[in-house]
């Protein structure tokens, strides 16, 4: 149940951030003075289609993706409409440079927009940042929670409510440690986060949080397919009404730089960072967790769509054949020049990038289900 949940989530998720790319070219087209053939949601088999006139909109088979067919000199009419009358300024090649340019940006122009957006409702729904320089809390589930819970229920006048300071597993005498954030916890589960003991078995965790050791709870973690499960998150801190707006311009471009430091890595064969529909499917795991509360996963949604809408942003406006930047830029060069690039070389470096793009895009997926 847990998969079909998370293929279907995917699967809406890039459907609806591809339309809405698409969309925007359609737009913009139409605004131009373009002859739209069709607007289609999908690609594949044909399921659905309406209207009679100049543009057809179509529901279509595969659910990953979507295209605005533009009447071309260099492309065939859609079958069946060889014969309709088109005048050359309605052409994609024939229109004015400025509104070429507009409507070969404007669908990754949208995705920007939409991540912005998505970001804002995601801190909307939880307001807040975590950050890793903070020290740890407790999650809202695990053994940990209950732990914290016992001791509030006990303690009642002073209660436990702030961050953990210190961890000790009581199977290993060197391994207590303070924890300032983090960080620090990271590098203590690496290390002491084991079973102990021949045959090994699961020791007492003791945890702190204040500085003087006097809020201590004493708990076993619990065991998950092999790992010892504590349930502790990352510190945060709430954001005021003008922190989200700030956070959601800053996060919208810390994402997209995210894929420009993935796609770097792949001259050197670093592909662990790039992921296609399948990675992007494993990782619903991030808002389908169990340990979340609703508000938490809800906004783990919006932040993780915002995250590809705005990598959809970057990798469209690439100058690389055949995506939206190599375009653009194909477009600004005859402005520029003041003549049309050779329409042979332009279909030969289409096919050359189309292909080449087919070849990652398949290594990708072999690395998301392989590795």
């Amino acid at each position: 149940m847990h998969t079909f949940l998370a293929i279907l989530i995917g699967i809406f998720t890039i459907l609806f951030l591809i339309t809405l790319h698409e969309f925007a070219h359609f737009v913009i087209a139409k605004l131009s003075g373009a002859y739209v053939y069709e607007f289609a949601i999908g690609m594949g088999p044909k399921l659905l289609q309406w209207g009679k006139k100049e543009t057809r909109y179509t529901l279509r088979l595969l659910p990953l993706g979507g295209y605005v067919s533009i009447a071309s000199e260099i492309a065939d009419a859609p079958k069946g409409r060889e014969e309709e009358k088109i005048d050359s300024k309605q052409m994609m090649e024939n229109l004015q440079r400025g509104k070429k340019a507009a409507f070969i940006s404007a669908g990754a122009l949208m995705n920007l927009l939409l991540a912005f957006i998505l970001l804002m409702i995601g801190y909307g729904i939880y307001p807040y940042k975590y950050d890793p320089n903070l020290p740890p809390t407790y999650a809202t589930t695990g053994p940990l929670f209950a732990a914290v819970e016992k001791y509030n229920q006990e303690h009642t006048k002073f209660p436990i409510l702030g961050a953990i300071t210190g961890i000790y597993n009581s199977g290993i005498p060197e391994s207590e440690q303070a924890i300032l954030s983090y960080y620090d916890l990271q590098g203590w589960l690496n290390k002491y986060n084991k079973k102990v003991g021949e045959p090994a078995e699961i020791k007492n965790y003791q945890v702190t949080f204040e500085a003087d050791k006097t809020k201590t709870v004493t708990f076993k973690p619990e065991e998950n397919n092999g790992v010892l499960f504590i349930g502790i998150s990352q510190g945060s801190y709430q954001l005021t009404a003008g922190q989200v707006i700030s956070h959601g311009i800053v996060d919208t471009f810390k994402d997209s730089y995210s894929l420009l430091q993935a796609l770097g890595q792949l001259v050197t064969f670093h592909w662990q960072n790039l992921s296609g529909p399948v990675g992007i499917i494993k990782s619903t795991d991030s808002f389908l967790n169990s340990n979340l509360s609703s508000s938490q996963a809800a906004s783990t949604y919006f932040r993780w769509a915002a995250l590809l809408s705005s990598n959809l942003f970057l990798l469209n406006m690439l100058p690389i054949p055949p995506l939206d930047g190599y375009k653009f830029v194909e477009n600004a060069v005859e402005a520029i020049t003041r003549k049309k690039l050779n329409e042979r070389y332009k279909i030969i470096v289409s096919i050359a990038g189309a292909i080449l793009f087919l070849v990652i895009f398949i290594a990708i997926t072999i690395k998301d289900i392989f590795f």
